[in-house]
């Protein structure tokens, strides 16, 4: 009886793959899947960036569109520091801008003018710089995102907070502080801008101060050994409770600043050599 060997001819097949692999209509193939995914890549990216760029929240009569929080890190040499040595090997800097476009519906037979608040929107951006040092060393970077954590945390609940508060402003008489009609409505936008600002500080830019401020005492400036993200923690529930008790732990509650301040003022926040030398000393 004849044996019949069906086995198949591993090195045909091996010829024959490469022989396809070879070929002008499998490298065709290839390059088309290949930009089929890049392709698909960039879409989900790009569709990514669009939803994720700009948070807006709405009640129909005031909205707010509030950006992405902006962050860019600076490295510089200690020859190219932009401000003086006091501040330390490294800061971080923000600002709550707040840019805001108003409805107003002049009362008639006023003197002086007066206007309603009939609608209102706001749009809300955060710029950060981190500045550090060349070479920096792990646990003062880490140090610097703990107080970038603390304005994404903060920033996330912005813009409810501005809604909130735009809610409460719609409605309110607002009189002019001029006779003249043509002065009347800057005169009145310019009030509602201060009285806005004034109230968002409290729960955006000086609420970020303060927490800060906690995270800076807790981890002595990163200098002590308390890991970043649990001093972020700490410096919270420290906040909550300093909320609690009404600003008495002993402490100045944050102050409201000026009606430009949402534009113009930025927090600096030091890690100085000189704690660190004082720190020393004390050994």
């Amino acid at each position: 009886m004849t044996n019949l060997d069906f086995s198949p001819d591993k090195g045909q097949d091996e010829r024959i793959i490469a022989k396809l692999m070879r070929s002008k209509a499998f490298k065709l193939l290839l390059a088309l899947v290949v930009v089929s995914i890049i392709v698909q890549l960039v879409m989900s990216v790009r569709e990514l960036i669009s939803s994720g760029s700009t948070k807006v929240l709405s009640d129909g009569q005031v909205t707010v569109r509030q950006k992405a929080m902006h962050v860019d890190i600076k490295y510089l040499d200690r020859a190219d520091w932009p401000i003086s040595r006091r501040f330390g090997d490294a800061f971080t800097t923000w600002s709550f801008i707040t840019k805001m476009d108003w409805d107003l519906k002049p009362v008639p037979h006023t003197r002086p003018p007066q206007f309603i608040l009939e609608k209102m929107s706001i749009d809300l951006n955060l710029p950060i710089m981190i500045f550090l040092p060349y070479g920096v060393p792990e646990k003062l970077h880490d140090h610097e995102m703990g107080h970038l954590k603390i304005c994404q945390k903060v920033y996330d609940e912005a813009a409810q907070s501005a809604l909130d508060y735009g809610k409460r402003m719609i409605g309110q008489t607002f009189v002019a502080r001029v006779g003249y009609a043509a002065d009347a409505k800057q005169t009145v936008i310019r009030e509602a801008h201060v009285d806005f600002d004034q109230q968002f500080r409290k729960q955006s830019e000086d609420e970020t101060d303060k927490i800060s401020d906690f995270y800076d005492q807790i981890t002595h400036h990163g200098l002590n050994n308390v890991n970043p993200d649990q001093g972020v923690t700490m410096a919270l529930q420290k906040y909550a409770q300093w909320r609690a008790n009404g600003g008495t732990d002993g402490q100045q509650p944050p102050q409201i600043k000026g009606p430009s301040a949402a534009q113009d003022s930025v927090k600096i926040n030091s890690d100085d050599k000189a704690v660190k030398k004082d720190r020393q000393k004390s050994k």
